[in-house]
């Protein structure tokens, strides 16, 4: 595998040595970010350039594994779940979404959680799982 050739911190300190390719494949956003542009917030880590993201590490951690072409990771709470969902949307990372969109709608976390689910359904905009778990609430 090529070397990373990018930092990428975290809200919580924790830094991530990523391959630019991969995430400008993934999302526009990326994209523009690794472009050069100085409208985001830089560091500078011994011999690569970095960005420094809102996102604790966490939800970069599950962001990055559904960018990269290995096996998704399995989110296990409708939380972090969320938090993906939410910086899936805001990298433009459709991915991600769908990844996102696959797990909340999972039977387990159907009948564990309905509501949360529902819930999380109406604020992404996704009527018909909206539907789908509002029927699980009954």
């Amino acid at each position: 595998r090529p070397p990373p050739d990018l930092a990428i911190r975290s809200s919580d300190g924790v830094v991530f040595y990523v391959q630019k390719a991969i995430l400008c494949i993934a999302s526009h956003t990326f994209a523009a970010m690794c472009g050069g542009t100085d409208s985001f917030a830089r560091f500078e880590e011994p011999g690569l350039p970095g960005l420094i993201l809102t996102e604790d590490a966490k939800t970069l951690d599950a962001l990055f594994r559904i960018c990269y072409p290995v096996e998704n990771p399995e989110l296990k709470s409708v939380a972090v779940i969320f938090a993906v969902m939410e910086a899936s949307r805001k990298y433009m990372v459709d991915v991600g979404t769908h990844a996102c969109i696959k797990a909340i709608m999972h039977p387990d976390f159907l009948k564990q959680d309905p509501f949360s689910v529902f819930a999380i359904a109406c604020h992404f905009q996704l009527t018909d799982d909206a539907h789908v778990a509002a029927k699980e609430t009954l």
